[in-house]
């Protein structure tokens, strides 16, 4: 996001040699559905969180990660009991939820404890400076789309073929309004 606003910041740590994670250990929770009307969609971004930690903790021997999962059930008290627990057993960081997000930020947020949501809500990352988001939106994407065949292709007419769904005109009507607002023709 090179347009942040904590960019400045970001990279002053970097090119001052920030030290990365040494010796001790940290809790670290992860809300996902594992039970209720999402609890399909649950499992493999845990597998994926667990890949990620196996990996960091390959890399960074000395540092012992705890992490605790926590079942949001796709209901939004649950996953503030969740949260609260998380903070009880002293998490230095959340991952996820993909499913109640806005109460998962706000509560996070009003803890003070860094959270990553895993989903493509728009602005929700915008909800304070301890609110990350790890996916791309489709505006995001839409827009890294038309800047590639605009900008460094030099295309300005362009077709769009979608399916006739709430998702394909989503991205129809999203592609539509960033080639006009380029000056580009549909």
């Amino acid at each position: 996001y090179p347009t942040d606003r904590n960019v400045p910041q970001a990279e002053a740590l970097l090119s001052a040699g920030a030290p990365g994670p040494t010796s001790g250990s940290c809790v670290v929770g992860c809300l996902l559905p594992m039970s209720g009307k999402f609890e399909r969609f649950g499992k493999k971004p845990l597998r994926g969180v667990e890949l990620a930690l196996a990996r960091f903790q390959m890399l960074n021997p000395g540092v012992r990660v705890q992490l605790v999962i926590k079942d949001t059930g796709g209901v939004r008290e649950q996953t503030v009991a969740a949260i609260q627990e998380l903070a009880r057993q002293g998490a230095s960081a959340i991952i996820g939820p993909f499913d109640e997000v806005e109460v998962a930020a706000q509560t996070a947020q009003s803890l003070g404890i860094p959270i990553v949501i895993m989903s493509q809500r728009e602005g929700v990352e915008q909800m304070g400076d301890f609110v990350f988001k790890n996916f791309l939106s489709p505006k995001m994407q839409v827009e890294a789309l038309v800047h590639y065949a605009m900008s460094e292709q030099g295309l300005s007419r362009f077709a769009v073929l979608y399916p006739d769904e709430n998702f394909g005109r989503v991205y129809a009507d999203l592609f539509r309004t960033a080639v006009e607002s380029r000056g580009g023709y549909l």
